[in-house]
Protein backbone atom coordinates (compact mmCIF):
# COMPACT_ATOMS: atom_id res chain seq x y z
CA UNK A 1 0.00 0.00 0.00
CA UNK A 2 3.04 2.08 0.76
CA UNK A 3 4.26 2.09 -2.59
CA UNK A 4 1.30 3.51 -4.24
CA UNK A 5 1.63 6.59 -1.86
CA UNK A 6 4.17 9.08 -3.96
CA UNK A 7 6.80 9.98 -1.72
CA UNK A 8 6.34 13.49 -1.87
CA UNK A 9 3.07 13.12 -0.27
CA UNK A 10 4.43 11.53 2.60
CA UNK A 11 6.99 13.68 3.10
CA UNK A 12 4.21 16.34 2.61
CA UNK A 13 2.22 14.63 5.74
CA UNK A 14 5.82 14.03 7.60
CA UNK A 15 5.88 18.16 7.62
CA UNK A 16 2.59 18.81 8.12
CA UNK A 17 2.90 16.33 11.09
CA UNK A 18 6.07 17.72 12.98
CA UNK A 19 4.77 21.20 12.13
CA UNK A 20 1.15 20.38 13.90
CA UNK A 21 3.25 18.30 17.01
CA UNK A 22 5.50 21.52 17.54
CA UNK A 23 2.97 23.60 17.25
CA UNK A 24 0.44 22.15 20.03
CA UNK A 25 3.62 22.10 22.17
CA UNK A 26 4.37 25.56 21.95
CA UNK A 27 0.75 26.18 23.08
CA UNK A 28 0.97 24.35 26.00
CA UNK A 29 4.35 25.77 26.67
CA UNK A 30 2.49 29.02 26.57
CA UNK A 31 -0.49 27.60 28.63
CA UNK A 32 2.15 26.48 30.96
CA UNK A 33 4.06 29.97 31.21
CA UNK A 34 0.68 32.18 31.43
CA UNK A 35 -0.87 30.00 34.29
CA UNK A 36 2.50 30.75 36.33
CA UNK A 37 2.20 34.44 35.42
CA UNK A 38 -1.21 34.35 36.72
CA UNK A 39 -0.28 32.58 39.80
CA UNK A 40 2.64 35.03 40.46
CA UNK A 41 0.21 38.24 40.21
CA UNK A 42 -2.25 36.58 42.91
CA UNK A 43 1.25 36.07 45.15
CA UNK A 44 1.88 32.40 44.59
CA UNK A 45 5.14 32.58 43.15
CA UNK A 46 7.35 31.01 45.30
Amino acid sequence: MNAEIPTAVVRAWETHTRFVTGWQRLQDTTRDRGRKLRMCSVGHCH
